[in-house]
C-alpha cells in the first residue's frame, strides 16, 4: 500500500509539474521576448552569450521533459519492480531536487525585480518558479528517501530434473561424473555428499527442468506474477504438484513451496 501511494502521489505531482513549466517556459519566454525588444528601442548590443531568461527557457523545457521521465520510470517501477527502473528513477528524482533548488533560489532572486525589470518579468512568474521549485525539492526529496530498497529475493535454485532411457545408466554417469551420491531408488536422485549444492533427479518420464524454491504460498504467488510480468507463461500440467512455468524459450521450471 505504501508503494502504491508513493507511485500515485510521484506521478500525479510530476504531471502538474509538467503544466507548471510549461506556464514558466511561457513566462520566461515573454520576458527574453521583452527584454530583447527593451535592448534594441534602448540602441544596447545583443548579448554575446545567452542571458539567465534564455537559459531559464532552456531549464524549463528540460524540467517539463524530466518529469515526464519520472512518470515513466514510477511506471516501470511500480510494473516490473527491478533495480535498474529503480537506479534511474533514483537518479531522476535526484535530479528533480536539484533543479528544484535552482527554481526556488531564481524565483527569489527575481521575487522583487528592480528598475525596468518590473515592468518587463510577469509578476506571477516569481511565486510559481518558487512554488514549482519547493514542490520539486518537497515531493521528489521524500520519493528519494520513501522509495523501498529492493529487498532480497525468497527463491532459490532448488533442483535440476533430467529425463533419461535408463536410470541406472544415467544414475552411474552422473554420479562419477559430478562426484555425487546416489539417493532414492526407482526413481535416482543425485546430491553431494556433504549436501551442500545443486541436487539432480533423474526420470524417464518428465521433462527436463527447473526446481525454484520459495519458503511459503503466499511469496509463491508473488513470484509467479513477477515471473510472469518477466515474460515467463504459465504452463497447464494436470495432476502437476506444483506452479509450471515455461521461460520466453519455452524451457520449463517449476515453483516449488519448501519451508
Amino acid at each position: 500500500m505504501r508503494s502504491r501511494v508513493l507511485y500515485v502521489s510521484v506521478c500525479v505531482t510530476a504531471m502538474a509539474l509538467v503544466a507548471g513549466f510549461a506556464v514558466l517556459y511561457l513566462g520566461a519566454s515573454e520576458a527574453a521576448d521583452a527584454i530583447g525588444s527593451y535592448r534594441s528601442t534602448q540602441g544596447l548590443r545583443p548579448r554575446a552569450t545567452p542571458d539567465r531568461w534564455t537559459l531559464a527557457v532552456a531549464a524549463y523545457a528540460g524540467g517539463a521533459a524530466l518529469s515526464v521521465l519520472v512518470i515513466v520510470l514510477m511506471e516501470r517501477w511500480w510494473t516490473l519492480g527491478r533495480e535498474r527502473p529503480r537506479s534511474a528513477l533514483s537518479l531522476a528524482l535526484m535530479a528533480g531536487v536539484a533543479l528544484g533548488l535552482v527554481l526556488a533560489l531564481d524565483g527569489l532572486l527575481t521575487l522583487t525585480p528592480q528598475g525596468v525589470l518590473a515592468t518587463l518579468v510577469p509578476s506571477w512568474y516569481a511565486p510559481l518558479c518558487i512554488a514549482q521549485g519547493l514542490v520539486l525539492v518537497a515531493v521528489f526529496g521524500l520519493a528519494v528517501i520513501a522509495l523501498p530498497r529492493p529487498a532480497p529475493r525468497d527463491v532459490r535454485l532448488g533442483h535440476v530434473s533430467l529425463t533419461v532411457g535408463d536410470l541406472d545408466r544415467a544414475a552411474r554417469f552422473w554420479s562419477r561424473a559430478l562426484g555425487y551420491v546416489r539417493r532414492g531408488g526407482a526413481s535416482p536422485w543425485l546430491e553431494p555428499p556433504d549436501g551442500h549444492g545443486i541436487p539432480l533427479a533423474l526420470g524417464r518420464d518428465d521433462h527436463p527442468h527447473l526446481h525454484l524454491v520459495v519458503s511459503d504460498e503466499a511469496t509463491r504467488r508473488a513470484e509467479v506474477d513477477r515471473l510472469v510480468a518477466l515474460g515467463a507463461s504459465p504452463v497447464d500440467r494436470p495432476g502437476a504438484a506444483h506452479v509450471v512455468l515455461a521461460d520466453p524459450d519455452g524451457n520449463l521450471f517449476d515453483v516449488v513451496v519448501r519451508p
